[in-house]
Protein backbone atom coordinates (compact mmCIF):
# COMPACT_ATOMS: atom_id res chain seq x y z
CA UNK A 1 0.00 0.00 0.00
CA UNK A 2 1.24 3.40 -0.77
CA UNK A 3 1.83 5.78 1.70
CA UNK A 4 1.05 9.45 1.10
CA UNK A 5 4.04 11.78 1.45
CA UNK A 6 2.41 14.53 4.03
CA UNK A 7 0.67 13.47 7.04
CA UNK A 8 -2.68 15.17 7.37
CA UNK A 9 -2.58 16.39 10.66
CA UNK A 10 -3.24 19.49 12.44
CA UNK A 11 -3.36 21.38 15.76
CA UNK A 12 -6.41 23.35 16.37
CA UNK A 13 -6.93 25.44 18.95
CA UNK A 14 -9.63 24.31 21.49
CA UNK A 15 -11.50 27.27 20.88
CA UNK A 16 -11.87 26.49 17.31
CA UNK A 17 -13.54 23.25 17.59
CA UNK A 18 -17.13 22.60 16.83
CA UNK A 19 -19.53 20.64 19.53
CA UNK A 20 -21.30 19.06 16.50
CA UNK A 21 -17.68 18.21 14.32
CA UNK A 22 -15.28 16.04 16.22
CA UNK A 23 -14.71 13.99 13.10
CA UNK A 24 -10.87 14.66 11.69
CA UNK A 25 -12.34 15.40 8.50
CA UNK A 26 -13.74 18.75 9.20
CA UNK A 27 -9.72 19.68 10.26
CA UNK A 28 -8.12 18.72 7.20
CA UNK A 29 -5.40 20.92 6.45
CA UNK A 30 -7.13 21.30 2.74
CA UNK A 31 -9.68 23.08 4.47
CA UNK A 32 -7.41 24.96 6.97
CA UNK A 33 -5.53 26.12 4.21
CA UNK A 34 -8.56 26.97 2.30
CA UNK A 35 -9.84 28.89 5.32
CA UNK A 36 -7.29 31.13 5.69
CA UNK A 37 -5.94 32.29 1.99
CA UNK A 38 -9.85 33.79 1.78
CA UNK A 39 -9.43 35.12 5.28
CA UNK A 40 -6.21 36.92 4.51
CA UNK A 41 -7.84 38.69 1.71
CA UNK A 42 -7.99 42.10 1.29
CA UNK A 43 -11.63 41.92 0.96
CA UNK A 44 -14.53 41.75 3.05
CA UNK A 45 -15.58 38.68 3.84
CA UNK A 46 -19.64 37.68 4.75
CA UNK A 47 -20.78 34.45 5.19
CA UNK A 48 -23.26 33.24 2.50
CA UNK A 49 -26.12 33.79 5.18
CA UNK A 50 -25.44 37.16 5.29
CA UNK A 51 -25.74 37.50 1.36
CA UNK A 52 -29.40 35.80 0.70
CA UNK A 53 -32.65 36.46 1.01
CA UNK A 54 -33.52 32.95 1.61
CA UNK A 55 -32.28 29.82 1.77
CA UNK A 56 -34.44 26.19 1.50
CA UNK A 57 -34.24 22.97 1.20
CA UNK A 58 -36.66 20.61 -1.11
CA UNK A 59 -39.47 19.30 0.95
CA UNK A 60 -38.82 15.34 2.81
CA UNK A 61 -41.35 12.87 2.43
CA UNK A 62 -42.25 13.29 -1.80
CA UNK A 63 -44.67 10.74 -3.04
CA UNK A 64 -43.25 12.12 -6.61
CA UNK A 65 -42.31 8.79 -8.90
CA UNK A 66 -40.58 8.22 -12.01
CA UNK A 67 -44.50 7.72 -13.77
CA UNK A 68 -45.13 11.17 -13.03
CA UNK A 69 -43.03 12.32 -15.67
CA UNK A 70 -44.22 14.85 -17.87
CA UNK A 71 -42.86 16.71 -21.08
CA UNK A 72 -44.68 20.03 -20.54
CA UNK A 73 -44.44 20.36 -16.51
CA UNK A 74 -42.67 22.24 -14.28
CA UNK A 75 -38.70 21.08 -14.38
CA UNK A 76 -37.31 19.98 -11.29
CA UNK A 77 -33.64 19.91 -10.50
CA UNK A 78 -31.79 17.25 -9.40
CA UNK A 79 -28.36 16.83 -7.91
CA UNK A 80 -27.38 15.74 -11.19
CA UNK A 81 -27.89 18.61 -12.76
CA UNK A 82 -25.69 20.68 -11.18
CA UNK A 83 -22.59 20.63 -13.75
CA UNK A 84 -19.68 23.66 -13.52
CA UNK A 85 -21.53 27.00 -12.38
CA UNK A 86 -24.55 27.29 -14.92
CA UNK A 87 -27.18 24.51 -14.54
CA UNK A 88 -27.32 21.79 -17.27
CA UNK A 89 -29.74 21.10 -19.69
CA UNK A 90 -28.50 17.13 -19.36
CA UNK A 91 -31.14 14.63 -17.69
CA UNK A 92 -33.97 17.53 -16.73
CA UNK A 93 -37.22 15.90 -15.76
CA UNK A 94 -40.78 17.72 -15.30
CA UNK A 95 -43.83 17.00 -13.35
CA UNK A 96 -47.30 18.03 -13.62
CA UNK A 97 -47.49 21.38 -10.89
CA UNK A 98 -50.82 19.56 -9.55
CA UNK A 99 -48.87 16.23 -8.82
CA UNK A 100 -46.47 17.82 -6.91
CA UNK A 101 -48.88 19.50 -4.39
CA UNK A 102 -48.13 23.17 -2.50
CA UNK A 103 -44.99 21.67 -0.77
CA UNK A 104 -42.45 22.14 -3.24
CA UNK A 105 -40.96 25.67 -3.25
CA UNK A 106 -40.03 27.22 -6.82
CA UNK A 107 -37.09 29.18 -8.01
CA UNK A 108 -35.96 31.26 -10.41
CA UNK A 109 -33.45 33.08 -12.87
CA UNK A 110 -29.78 33.88 -10.45
CA UNK A 111 -31.19 31.81 -7.67
CA UNK A 112 -28.16 29.25 -6.73
CA UNK A 113 -28.63 26.05 -6.46
CA UNK A 114 -26.47 23.44 -4.36
CA UNK A 115 -26.25 19.41 -3.99
CA UNK A 116 -27.05 18.17 -0.03
CA UNK A 117 -25.83 14.74 -1.24
CA UNK A 118 -23.47 13.42 -3.19
CA UNK A 119 -20.94 15.23 -4.40
CA UNK A 120 -20.18 19.33 -3.51
CA UNK A 121 -21.53 21.15 -6.30
CA UNK A 122 -23.31 24.56 -6.95
CA UNK A 123 -25.05 25.82 -9.86
CA UNK A 124 -26.67 29.21 -10.82
CA UNK A 125 -30.40 29.25 -12.64
CA UNK A 126 -29.40 30.54 -16.34
CA UNK A 127 -31.98 33.38 -17.57
CA UNK A 128 -33.39 30.49 -20.10
CA UNK A 129 -35.39 28.58 -16.97
CA UNK A 130 -38.23 30.82 -16.36
CA UNK A 131 -38.80 28.87 -13.33
CA UNK A 132 -37.82 25.77 -11.29
CA UNK A 133 -38.71 23.52 -8.43
CA UNK A 134 -36.22 21.35 -6.50
CA UNK A 135 -36.14 17.80 -5.86
CA UNK A 136 -35.53 17.08 -2.11
CA UNK A 137 -31.68 16.37 -1.95
CA UNK A 138 -31.40 20.11 -3.18
CA UNK A 139 -30.53 23.64 -1.10
CA UNK A 140 -31.70 26.86 -2.95
CA UNK A 141 -31.10 30.00 -2.28
CA UNK A 142 -31.80 33.66 -3.21
CA UNK A 143 -29.53 36.18 -3.03
CA UNK A 144 -29.71 39.95 -2.02
CA UNK A 145 -29.23 42.48 -4.71
CA UNK A 146 -26.10 44.13 -4.32
CA UNK A 147 -23.69 41.25 -5.11
CA UNK A 148 -23.82 39.67 -8.42
CA UNK A 149 -24.79 36.28 -8.12
CA UNK A 150 -22.94 34.97 -11.49
CA UNK A 151 -19.91 36.25 -9.39
CA UNK A 152 -20.74 34.08 -6.48
CA UNK A 153 -21.89 31.17 -8.61
CA UNK A 154 -18.32 31.02 -10.23
CA UNK A 155 -16.35 31.29 -6.97
CA UNK A 156 -18.31 28.68 -5.72
CA UNK A 157 -17.01 26.37 -8.08
CA UNK A 158 -13.72 27.37 -7.42
CA UNK A 159 -11.37 25.20 -5.21
CA UNK A 160 -12.22 27.82 -2.88
CA UNK A 161 -15.67 27.39 -2.68
CA UNK A 162 -16.25 23.80 -3.71
CA UNK A 163 -13.64 22.44 -0.78
CA UNK A 164 -15.66 24.44 1.48
CA UNK A 165 -18.79 22.85 0.76
CA UNK A 166 -16.97 19.36 0.68
CA UNK A 167 -15.68 19.81 4.28
CA UNK A 168 -19.43 20.63 5.34
CA UNK A 169 -20.61 17.28 4.52
CA UNK A 170 -20.68 14.39 6.99
CA UNK A 171 -20.30 10.79 5.86
CA UNK A 172 -23.32 9.40 7.26
CA UNK A 173 -25.17 6.60 4.65
CA UNK A 174 -23.86 8.81 1.65
CA UNK A 175 -22.09 12.45 2.49
CA UNK A 176 -24.88 14.69 3.03
CA UNK A 177 -24.50 18.71 3.95
CA UNK A 178 -27.45 20.34 5.65
CA UNK A 179 -28.84 23.90 4.85
CA UNK A 180 -27.89 25.15 8.23
CA UNK A 181 -23.87 24.58 7.21
CA UNK A 182 -24.56 25.99 3.75
CA UNK A 183 -25.42 29.32 5.68
CA UNK A 184 -21.56 28.94 7.07
CA UNK A 185 -19.86 29.19 3.94
CA UNK A 186 -17.39 32.38 3.89
CA UNK A 187 -17.57 34.67 0.55
CA UNK A 188 -15.03 37.16 -0.07
CA UNK A 189 -16.39 39.95 -2.07
CA UNK A 190 -14.31 42.33 -4.09
CA UNK A 191 -15.16 45.11 -5.77
CA UNK A 192 -18.43 45.10 -7.53
CA UNK A 193 -16.36 46.35 -10.34
CA UNK A 194 -14.77 42.93 -10.16
CA UNK A 195 -17.87 41.10 -9.46
CA UNK A 196 -19.38 42.22 -12.54
CA UNK A 197 -16.08 41.69 -14.83
CA UNK A 198 -16.12 37.90 -13.35
CA UNK A 199 -20.03 37.61 -13.92
CA UNK A 200 -20.17 38.98 -17.28
CA UNK A 201 -17.83 36.11 -18.37
CA UNK A 202 -20.44 33.48 -16.96
CA UNK A 203 -23.15 35.10 -18.71
CA UNK A 204 -21.36 35.41 -21.84
CA UNK A 205 -20.90 31.37 -21.16
CA UNK A 206 -24.91 31.21 -20.80
CA UNK A 207 -25.36 33.45 -24.01
CA UNK A 208 -23.04 30.95 -25.76
CA UNK A 209 -25.32 27.82 -24.39
CA UNK A 210 -28.27 29.27 -25.61
CA UNK A 211 -26.89 29.67 -29.05
CA UNK A 212 -25.76 26.19 -28.91
CA UNK A 213 -28.95 25.18 -27.81
CA UNK A 214 -30.99 26.96 -30.72
CA UNK A 215 -28.48 25.34 -33.09
CA UNK A 216 -29.17 21.78 -31.97
CA UNK A 217 -32.86 22.80 -32.14
CA UNK A 218 -32.47 23.93 -36.08
CA UNK A 219 -30.78 20.19 -36.32
CA UNK A 220 -33.63 18.96 -34.60
CA UNK A 221 -36.31 20.05 -36.74
CA UNK A 222 -34.61 19.32 -39.67
CA UNK A 223 -34.17 15.88 -38.69
CA UNK A 224 -37.96 15.85 -38.18
CA UNK A 225 -38.66 17.01 -41.81
CA UNK A 226 -35.87 14.76 -43.51
CA UNK A 227 -37.61 11.81 -41.54
CA UNK A 228 -40.95 12.79 -41.70
CA UNK A 229 -42.01 13.16 -38.14
CA UNK A 230 -44.37 15.12 -36.65
CA UNK A 231 -42.97 18.77 -35.95
CA UNK A 232 -44.81 18.48 -32.13
CA UNK A 233 -42.93 15.29 -31.74
CA UNK A 234 -40.08 14.64 -29.93
CA UNK A 235 -37.28 12.65 -31.48
CA UNK A 236 -35.59 11.96 -27.47
CA UNK A 237 -36.95 9.44 -25.40
CA UNK A 238 -34.35 9.29 -22.34
CA UNK A 239 -31.25 7.78 -23.11
CA UNK A 240 -30.91 4.04 -23.10
CA UNK A 241 -29.70 3.33 -19.30
CA UNK A 242 -33.19 5.32 -18.43
CA UNK A 243 -36.99 4.56 -18.09
CA UNK A 244 -38.89 5.08 -21.55
CA UNK A 245 -41.10 8.25 -21.40
CA UNK A 246 -43.73 6.05 -23.02
CA UNK A 247 -43.36 2.43 -22.62
CA UNK A 248 -45.36 2.33 -19.82
CA UNK A 249 -48.28 3.62 -21.68
CA UNK A 250 -48.13 0.74 -24.41
CA UNK A 251 -49.63 -3.15 -23.40
CA UNK A 252 -47.24 -6.10 -22.64
CA UNK A 253 -46.90 -8.06 -25.71
CA UNK A 254 -48.07 -11.06 -25.23
CA UNK A 255 -47.58 -12.96 -27.95
CA UNK A 256 -44.19 -13.07 -30.00
CA UNK A 257 -43.22 -14.57 -33.89
CA UNK A 258 -40.90 -17.34 -33.75
CA UNK A 259 -38.53 -15.41 -36.10
CA UNK A 260 -38.39 -12.82 -33.36
CA UNK A 261 -37.29 -15.00 -30.70
CA UNK A 262 -33.09 -14.84 -30.14
CA UNK A 263 -30.68 -15.99 -27.71
CA UNK A 264 -32.56 -14.12 -24.85
CA UNK A 265 -35.82 -15.07 -23.27
CA UNK A 266 -36.75 -12.27 -20.80
CA UNK A 267 -39.52 -10.20 -21.57
CA UNK A 268 -37.64 -7.53 -21.12
CA UNK A 269 -35.72 -8.19 -24.74
CA UNK A 270 -39.54 -8.72 -26.08
CA UNK A 271 -41.00 -5.47 -25.12
CA UNK A 272 -43.44 -4.03 -27.37
CA UNK A 273 -41.27 -0.61 -27.74
CA UNK A 274 -38.50 -2.10 -29.26
CA UNK A 275 -40.75 -3.70 -32.25
CA UNK A 276 -42.39 -0.85 -32.71
CA UNK A 277 -39.41 1.36 -33.14
CA UNK A 278 -38.04 -0.99 -35.10
CA UNK A 279 -41.03 -1.02 -37.39
CA UNK A 280 -40.53 3.18 -37.42
CA UNK A 281 -37.13 2.42 -39.07
CA UNK A 282 -38.24 -0.02 -41.20
CA UNK A 283 -41.31 2.01 -42.54
CA UNK A 284 -38.79 5.24 -43.12
CA UNK A 285 -38.59 6.03 -46.69
CA UNK A 286 -35.01 5.97 -46.72
CA UNK A 287 -33.36 2.38 -46.99
CA UNK A 288 -32.84 0.70 -43.65
CA UNK A 289 -29.23 -1.26 -42.85
CA UNK A 290 -27.55 -1.89 -39.74
CA UNK A 291 -25.04 0.45 -37.53
CA UNK A 292 -22.28 -2.16 -38.10
CA UNK A 293 -22.55 -0.85 -42.11
CA UNK A 294 -21.96 2.30 -41.23
CA UNK A 295 -18.24 2.30 -39.40
CA UNK A 296 -14.50 1.76 -40.62
CA UNK A 297 -14.13 0.84 -37.31
CA UNK A 298 -14.91 0.37 -33.58
CA UNK A 299 -13.35 -0.94 -30.28
CA UNK A 300 -14.15 -0.08 -26.61
CA UNK A 301 -11.31 1.46 -24.14
CA UNK A 302 -8.72 0.52 -21.85
CA UNK A 303 -9.38 -1.53 -18.44
CA UNK A 304 -7.77 -0.98 -15.16
CA UNK A 305 -5.80 1.70 -15.72
CA UNK A 306 -3.36 3.24 -13.31
CA UNK A 307 -4.16 7.02 -12.81
CA UNK A 308 -1.17 9.31 -12.17
CA UNK A 309 -1.09 13.42 -11.68
CA UNK A 310 0.33 14.03 -15.39
CA UNK A 311 -0.21 12.16 -18.75
CA UNK A 312 -3.45 11.50 -21.09
CA UNK A 313 -7.09 12.68 -20.02
CA UNK A 314 -9.06 9.19 -19.61
CA UNK A 315 -12.62 9.54 -20.72
CA UNK A 316 -14.80 7.52 -18.77
CA UNK A 317 -18.84 7.21 -18.76
CA UNK A 318 -19.05 10.35 -15.90
CA UNK A 319 -17.92 12.52 -18.37
CA UNK A 320 -20.37 12.21 -21.04
CA UNK A 321 -23.56 14.04 -21.00
CA UNK A 322 -25.51 13.72 -24.23
CA UNK A 323 -24.09 17.51 -25.24
CA UNK A 324 -20.43 17.78 -24.70
CA UNK A 325 -17.95 16.27 -23.20
CA UNK A 326 -16.71 17.29 -19.68
CA UNK A 327 -13.25 17.68 -19.15
CA UNK A 328 -12.69 17.31 -15.15
CA UNK A 329 -10.98 13.82 -16.07
CA UNK A 330 -8.60 11.75 -14.23
CA UNK A 331 -5.32 11.16 -16.16
CA UNK A 332 -3.20 8.04 -16.65
CA UNK A 333 0.44 7.87 -17.34
CA UNK A 334 1.31 7.75 -21.16
CA UNK A 335 3.18 4.55 -21.10
CA UNK A 336 0.05 2.55 -20.04
CA UNK A 337 -1.81 4.15 -23.29
CA UNK A 338 -1.49 2.04 -26.66
CA UNK A 339 -1.84 4.59 -29.69
CA UNK A 340 -4.58 3.20 -30.94
CA UNK A 341 -6.79 3.86 -27.81
CA UNK A 342 -5.77 7.50 -28.65
CA UNK A 343 -8.76 9.67 -29.25
CA UNK A 344 -8.90 11.02 -33.09
CA UNK A 345 -10.98 13.94 -33.94
CA UNK A 346 -15.05 13.25 -34.90
CA UNK A 347 -14.21 10.30 -32.77
CA UNK A 348 -18.07 9.73 -31.44
CA UNK A 349 -18.31 8.03 -27.70
CA UNK A 350 -20.95 5.73 -26.67
CA UNK A 351 -21.32 4.61 -22.90
CA UNK A 352 -22.39 0.48 -22.41
CA UNK A 353 -21.63 0.69 -18.72
CA UNK A 354 -23.37 2.33 -15.96
CA UNK A 355 -26.84 1.80 -15.52
CA UNK A 356 -28.66 5.70 -16.43
CA UNK A 357 -26.07 6.88 -18.42
CA UNK A 358 -25.78 3.78 -20.89
CA UNK A 359 -26.62 4.90 -24.59
CA UNK A 360 -24.53 8.23 -23.79
CA UNK A 361 -23.80 9.88 -26.52
CA UNK A 362 -20.71 12.65 -27.43
CA UNK A 363 -17.94 13.13 -30.11
CA UNK A 364 -14.38 14.19 -29.52
CA UNK A 365 -13.74 17.75 -31.17
CA UNK A 366 -11.49 18.74 -28.44
CA UNK A 367 -7.84 19.42 -29.07
CA UNK A 368 -6.21 17.23 -26.22
CA UNK A 369 -4.34 14.20 -26.27
CA UNK A 370 -6.97 11.18 -24.43
CA UNK A 371 -7.82 7.78 -23.98
CA UNK A 372 -10.84 6.24 -23.21
CA UNK A 373 -11.78 3.26 -20.88
CA UNK A 374 -13.52 -0.24 -21.09
CA UNK A 375 -16.99 1.32 -20.15
CA UNK A 376 -17.53 3.58 -23.72
CA UNK A 377 -17.35 2.26 -27.28
CA UNK A 378 -15.54 4.40 -29.65
CA UNK A 379 -17.23 4.79 -33.38
CA UNK A 380 -15.26 5.52 -36.46
CA UNK A 381 -17.47 6.29 -39.36
CA UNK A 382 -16.63 5.28 -43.15
CA UNK A 383 -17.03 8.38 -45.90
CA UNK A 384 -20.68 8.10 -46.43
CA UNK A 385 -21.86 8.88 -42.79
CA UNK A 386 -21.05 12.30 -41.55
CA UNK A 387 -19.95 11.83 -37.72
CA UNK A 388 -21.77 15.06 -36.47
CA UNK A 389 -25.37 13.44 -38.31
CA UNK A 390 -24.68 10.15 -36.62
CA UNK A 391 -24.35 11.65 -32.66
CA UNK A 392 -27.67 13.28 -33.68
CA UNK A 393 -29.46 9.97 -34.65
CA UNK A 394 -27.54 7.58 -32.17
CA UNK A 395 -28.95 10.43 -29.67
CA UNK A 396 -32.51 10.05 -31.25
CA UNK A 397 -35.12 7.26 -29.66
CA UNK A 398 -34.96 5.45 -32.76
CA UNK A 399 -31.53 4.14 -31.39
CA UNK A 400 -31.53 4.65 -28.02
CA UNK A 401 -34.98 2.31 -27.55
CA UNK A 402 -33.58 -0.37 -29.44
CA UNK A 403 -30.25 -0.41 -26.85
CA UNK A 404 -32.59 0.15 -24.23
CA UNK A 405 -33.70 -3.40 -24.69
CA UNK A 406 -30.55 -5.10 -25.12
CA UNK A 407 -29.17 -4.29 -21.92
CA UNK A 408 -28.19 -7.10 -19.53
CA UNK A 409 -27.23 -7.71 -16.02
CA UNK A 410 -28.57 -7.30 -12.55
CA UNK A 411 -29.64 -4.40 -10.44
CA UNK A 412 -26.06 -3.47 -9.36
CA UNK A 413 -24.22 -3.96 -12.99
CA UNK A 414 -25.85 -3.48 -15.92
CA UNK A 415 -24.50 -2.91 -19.60
CA UNK A 416 -24.70 -3.79 -23.11
CA UNK A 417 -22.89 -5.53 -25.60
CA UNK A 418 -21.31 -3.76 -28.50
CA UNK A 419 -21.84 -6.56 -30.80
CA UNK A 420 -25.61 -5.76 -30.11
CA UNK A 421 -25.30 -2.08 -30.34
CA UNK A 422 -24.16 -2.87 -33.66
CA UNK A 423 -27.19 -4.85 -35.05
CA UNK A 424 -29.39 -1.39 -34.31
CA UNK A 425 -31.43 -0.56 -37.01
CA UNK A 426 -31.15 3.07 -38.86
CA UNK A 427 -31.76 4.55 -42.22
CA UNK A 428 -29.06 5.27 -44.73
CA UNK A 429 -29.19 8.99 -45.10
CA UNK A 430 -27.65 10.51 -47.91
CA UNK A 431 -24.38 12.14 -47.27
CA UNK A 432 -25.36 15.63 -49.10
CA UNK A 433 -28.55 15.82 -46.26
CA UNK A 434 -26.45 14.54 -43.48
CA UNK A 435 -24.11 17.88 -44.23
CA UNK A 436 -27.25 19.87 -43.94
CA UNK A 437 -27.63 19.01 -40.51
CA UNK A 438 -24.66 18.77 -39.35
CA UNK A 439 -23.28 22.01 -40.10
CA UNK A 440 -25.43 23.26 -37.02
CA UNK A 441 -24.54 20.34 -34.54
CA UNK A 442 -20.64 21.10 -35.50
CA UNK A 443 -21.40 24.60 -34.38
CA UNK A 444 -23.38 24.03 -31.47
CA UNK A 445 -20.77 22.07 -29.91
CA UNK A 446 -18.26 24.76 -30.72
CA UNK A 447 -20.84 27.01 -29.01
CA UNK A 448 -20.75 24.95 -26.11
CA UNK A 449 -16.66 24.26 -25.92
CA UNK A 450 -16.72 28.14 -26.12
CA UNK A 451 -19.25 28.63 -23.19
CA UNK A 452 -16.83 26.15 -21.25
CA UNK A 453 -13.55 28.13 -21.46
CA UNK A 454 -15.76 31.03 -20.79
CA UNK A 455 -16.41 29.30 -17.45
CA UNK A 456 -12.76 28.23 -16.73
CA UNK A 457 -11.66 32.02 -17.20
CA UNK A 458 -13.90 32.89 -14.71
CA UNK A 459 -12.80 30.91 -12.34
CA UNK A 460 -9.33 31.43 -12.92
CA UNK A 461 -10.02 34.97 -12.32
CA UNK A 462 -11.66 34.48 -9.16
CA UNK A 463 -8.59 32.15 -7.71
CA UNK A 464 -6.22 35.31 -9.02
CA UNK A 465 -8.02 37.86 -6.79
CA UNK A 466 -7.62 35.51 -3.52
CA UNK A 467 -4.22 34.50 -4.59
CA UNK A 468 -3.31 38.12 -4.57
CA UNK A 469 -2.07 37.74 -8.25
CA UNK A 470 -4.56 39.33 -10.56
CA UNK A 471 -3.79 41.87 -13.08
CA UNK A 472 -5.84 44.77 -13.17
CA UNK A 473 -4.67 45.48 -16.79
CA UNK A 474 -6.89 42.63 -17.88
CA UNK A 475 -10.20 44.29 -17.37
CA UNK A 476 -8.91 46.78 -19.67
CA UNK A 477 -8.52 45.25 -22.55
CA UNK A 478 -11.93 44.15 -22.35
Amino acid sequence: MALTNQIDANFIDTNFILEDRLDAHYYSNKFHDVEKKIKSTPFEVKKFIDISKKIKCGPFGSSVLAENYDETGIIMVRPLNLKNVLLSNDDLVRFPEKALGNNFPKFKHEDLLFARVGVPSCSIIPKAFECVTISPNIIAAELIENVDAYYIAAFLNTTFGLLQIERRFKAVSQPTVSTEEIKTLDIPLPDIKFQKYIGDKIRKAEYLRVEADQLIKTAENQFKELLEIKKDSSIYNNNAGNQSLSSIKKPVLLYVNENEINERLDAQSFHPEYFDTVKQVKDMRFPNIKLKDTLSYFDTGISSPTYSDKGFHIIMTKNLNNSFINMETKRVSEKEVPKDKLLNKNDVLLTTYGGPSIGKVDIWDIDKEATFDYTIMRLDFNEEFSPHFMLLLLRSKFVQNQIRYKIKGTTGITFVNPKDILEVSIPKIPKELQNLISEYITRSTECYYDSLKLIEDAKCIVGSLIEGTFDESEMAEM
